[in-house]
């Protein structure tokens, strides 16, 4: 999916105020996208917050570190396996709906003849 620039609107505030800004923060490669910043400064604050918190709970810096090092990328990980998973249903949706049109063609029936 290309993302696309778009305006980004604030009716009301200021008469109506709008600008565009760009989807890419920085253009190096295939670029480095602003919800990609976003994802990264919150998992930053919430490593930082967990690090404060730990006292509380009686939690080691070695034990949270540890937890982050493994939970970080296991969860990217399975994220990405279920999106795999929902995507090879998509893809298999869409090849069984073209084999019933294929079967419709081949035994000549009309949408509307079924």
């Amino acid at each position: 999916m290309i993302m696309t620039d778009s305006p980004i609107r604030f009716p009301g505030l200021f008469g109506d105020w709008a600008f565009t800004a760009s989807s890419k923060a920085i253009n190096i490669g295939h670029g480095i996208y602003w919800y990609g910043i976003i994802i990264a400064c919150g998992l930053l604050l919430a490593v930082l917050f967990c690090l404060r918190q730990r006292k509380n709970y009686g939690i080691t810096e070695d034990d949270l570190m540890d937890c982050i090092l493994w939970g970080i990328p296991c969860g990217i990980i399975s994220r990405r396996m279920h999106f795999s998973r929902c995507y090879v249903y998509r893809l298999l949706d869409q090849a069984c709906d073209r084999l019933c049109q294929m079967e419709e063609a081949r035994l000549g029936l009309k949408k509307n003849e079924k």
